[in-house]
């Protein structure tokens, strides 16, 4: 047990700064965890070749060594819903004051390892890089707590998920992926954001890669009421499975979001879902962000002619990038200054190349999801 543990905890020392740099969060309770499930690991890796060997033989008994298995899964898996249900089980720190205390702590170790008095130093190293854990966890919660306004594009793979947060309320962008568990990624975020309700949830259109994770998310965290645009019945039935109030929108709409306006626009095109979806606003002390879910550059052009969009602060890529959507006539009206693009691996091309080049000629900065992970906004 000594032996295993001491491996476990040499492991969880050396993996640290990668899930903090890349998760953003530092789990108390993983000593408590591993200590916990450490038979269980043990008895799990014992009875899988075991289970295999005899699937090969004899099926039935087979099913009886994978009975004998469904028990310490089913502790580990009580476990980790348990531990990870207490309260500050985990801390969240904003990218900055992640990489802050990562490279001070790392100093510190430094300095121990290198230090022919390591007996001596190893309670004041320790006690440095608790107390600097403080401070920039302290410092991450009153950063987070001074924005106006949070956006984040959730980083789920070929998909979209879009977090807008202001004075405690929050609303959710489509929640999708077609490579990645689009659920437990938003759901993540919204942990470290210490969120415990979404007050409502919107859907652009029905497309898989848009809601396949809001039922689970729905199942998991209280919402408020879902807005599907009218006539997409994939979209009408994702948000009817949740079991929370479903809203129509068949003429534009204006929400509050805390100190944020959010303008939902009703469906402009017609034939298929991409472009007879929702486009929506979001506007805070002078920053403006519009994201038009899958929208063709043709239907781009019927929203921009229709409404006057101002110059935007961001533009949230249609259609993850593809050389379909986000036109030169959108660009042209909104002139964003900067664009996220919500993608992952795929087979489709995206983003395209064309799309890129349009961006890169209306002096937009490019963003990408697939190549920085979440992407958050903080509006001060």
């Amino acid at each position: 047990i000594i032996g295993g543990l001491a491996t476990s905890m040499a492991a969880r020392v050396l993996s640290t700064p990668l899930i903090v740099y890349y998760f953003g969060t530092l789990s108390r309770v993983a000593p408590i965890s591993t200590l916990l499930v450490l038979g269980a690991v043990a008895a799990l890796f014992l009875l899988t070749p075991l289970y295999l060997l005899t699937l090969a033989v004899w099926a039935p008994l087979a099913s009886l060594v994978g009975a004998l298995m469904w028990v310490p899964a089913t502790w580990m898996w009580g476990c980790i819903k348990l531990l990870g249900s207490i309260p500050f089980a985990s801390l969240a720190l904003g990218e900055f004051y992640a990489a802050l205390w990562l490279c001070g702590s790392g100093a510190l170790a430094l300095m121990w390892m290198t230090s022919r008095q390591k007996r001596r130093l190893l309670l004041p190293v320790v006690g440095a890089c608790v107390v600097m854990l403080a401070a920039t966890y302290t410092l991450s919660l009153l950063d987070r707590d001074r924005a106006a306004l949070t956006v984040t594009a959730v980083d789920v793979g070929q998909g979209q998920a879009i977090l807008a947060q202001s004075n405690g309320q929050t609303l959710l962008i489509d929640c999708g992926s077609l490579n990645a568990d689009a659920a437990a990624r938003t759901l993540s975020s919204l942990g470290l954001q210490k969120t415990a309700r979404l007050d409502a949830v919107l859907l652009t259109h029905g497309d898989a890669d848009h809601t396949n994770g809001l039922v689970e998310v729905a199942q998991t965290i209280d919402i408020g009421q879902v807005l599907v645009p009218v006539g997409d019945p994939a979209a009408s039935e994702v948000a009817g499975q949740t079991g929370d109030e479903v809203l129509t929108v068949d003429s534009n709409r204006q929400l509050s979001l805390g100190e944020a306006q959010v303008y939902v626009f009703a469906p402009v095109g017609a034939g298929n879902r991409n472009d007879a979806g929702l486009a929506v606003l979001l506007t805070c002390k002078g920053f403006s962000l519009l994201i038009t879910g899958d929208m063709s550059t043709a239907i781009e052009r019927v929203l921009a002619g229709l409404y006057d969009l101002p110059h935007l602060s961001v533009l949230m890529v249609g259609h993850h990038g593809s050389k379909h959507s986000t036109g030169d006539y959108l660009l042209t009206e909104c002139q964003p200054e900067a664009a996220l693009i919500s993608v992952g691996r795929n087979s489709f091309g995206h983003p395209g190349s064309e799309t890129l080049q349009r961006l890169r000629d209306c002096g937009a900065d490019i963003y990408r999801t697939d190549e920085l992970g979440n992407l958050t906004i903080r509006v001060a």
